[in-house]
């Protein structure tokens, strides 16, 4: 948390992922495999979940 979003590496990640950044359109669909990293306005990343 709090890092910015060039620090996330995807390339070890073996499961669906996804950025969120503010007002960004999202499906409603429940993925628990999935991984949503979200950012704020400067791309800090402020929170990392499963869904």
């Amino acid at each position: 948390m709090g890092q910015p979003l060039t620090a996330f590496d995807s390339a070890d990640l073996t499961v669906p992922w996804r950025i969120l950044r503010p007002g960004t359109a999202v499906t409603m669909d429940f993925n628990p495999a999935r991984l949503n990293v979200t950012v704020d306005e400067a791309d800090a990343i402020t929170r990392v979940g499963c869904g």
